[in-house]
């Protein structure tokens, strides 16, 4: 199966905000492997939208994690066959409200 990923405008923010703090507190090989870690869950994500876990709190969204630091919060539209990615979350910020 494979299904369109739609990127909301927060999640390609949150992408920029990962890839700027790389940049000024690592390097470009971290960069390039987030990206990387990044494009391998997408790709998982279009083949296999239900793979990943669904939140306790709220059943349509589901949390692919891409890094030891950073997940992708999404959800599956079945009749579309589309996949919206709400947002980019980094593990030590507050996401309670998302499980």
């Amino acid at each position: 199966m494979d299904v369109t990923i739609i990127w909301s405008r927060e999640a390609l923010e949150q992408i920029d905000n990962v890839v700027n703090y790389l940049l000024d507190e690592w390097s470009e090989k971290e960069v390039q492997q987030f990206l990387s870690e990044l494009n391998r869950t997408v790709f998982i994500l279009s083949k296999n939208p239900f793979l990943f876990p669904a939140s306790e709190k709220y059943k349509n969204l589901r949390k692919a994690i891409i890094t030891e630091h950073n997940s992708i919060v999404y959800r599956y539209n079945t009749k579309s066959s589309k996949v919206e990615v709400i947002t980019i979350l980094h593990s030590r910020m507050n996401n309670k409200k998302l499980r």
